[in-house]
């Protein structure tokens, strides 16, 4: 029991350090406990998110290498991970993140692709989307037409997406569906078309959430210009 009892010496050690406000002695400490044992998940994890900031490359590799080592604690690995990468401004890596996570579950694939969309609207480079759009995996062809339907946004192509985000969309696993429609009303509004944004929220039988929907038709009303309607709702 000596070299577990050394890693949580040390850990213990790393806690109080930074606990007193002394980060670099509580970053060394963590890091001598992880060198004991890198397969220790609690360590591991708590090195990465506190490399985050001073030593982002090794926090990003830790964090890679605890996604391989423990696949049980995979979805929480990856959001620490996500937190880290936002926080700092990596969307690139977020991007890449989203994108493998988007196809590792497909019942949660939505949360992923939120991000995929907002980290590649940052960085201006479509190529995450495009890769998905060429892969004919079953979790990646779920995302095929919102995917087609984004990027003739990102065009200019205003009168062909309009009519990709008026079509029927099929049915995704839970949760998916529902973003679907959260996604096609608010592109439909954030194009100008606020009627048409509304109308499909009022006739898809899919139930959001009611502060998404009471978000999503006063959106609706405010770009329209609607204030009667805007101040009823």
């Amino acid at each position: 029991r000596v070299p577990q009892a050394r890693i949580w010496f040390f850990f213990d050690r790393s806690n109080r350090a930074f606990a007193e406000g002394k980060t670099a002695e509580g970053l060394l400490y963590l890091s001598n406990a992880y060198e004991f044992d890198p397969g220790n998940y609690a360590v591991g994890l708590t090195l990465a998110k506190n490399y985050q900031a001073a030593r982002p490359l090794a926090s990003d590799q830790i964090f890679a290498r605890l996604l391989r080592e423990h696949p049980a604690e995979h979805n929480a690995t990856a959001q620490e991970w996500f937190r880290a990468l936002l926080a700092r401004g990596n969307f690139g890596k977020v991007a890449e993140l989203a994108h493998d996570e988007a196809l590792a579950d497909p019942a949660h694939a939505y949360v992923w692709m939120r991000a995929l969309l907002f980290a590649t609207r940052q960085t201006g480079d479509d190529s995450p989307l495009r890769i998905l759009l060429a892969d004919s995996s079953p979790a990646a062809a779920l995302w095929h037409q919102l995917i087609e339907a984004e990027l003739l946004v990102r065009a200019g192509r205003r009168a062909q997406a309009r009519a990709a985000l008026s079509v029927s969309w099929p049915a995704l696993p839970s949760g998916n569906t529902e973003f679907m429609l959260y996604y096609r009303v608010r592109t439909l509004t954030a194009l100008g078309e606020s009627m048409d944004a509304l109308d499909l929220l009022l006739r898809t039988p899919v139930h959001l959430d009611d502060e998404a929907a009471a978000t999503l038709t006063l959106d609706a009303y405010a770009a329209a210009g609607a204030q009667r309607s805007l101040q009823t709702e």
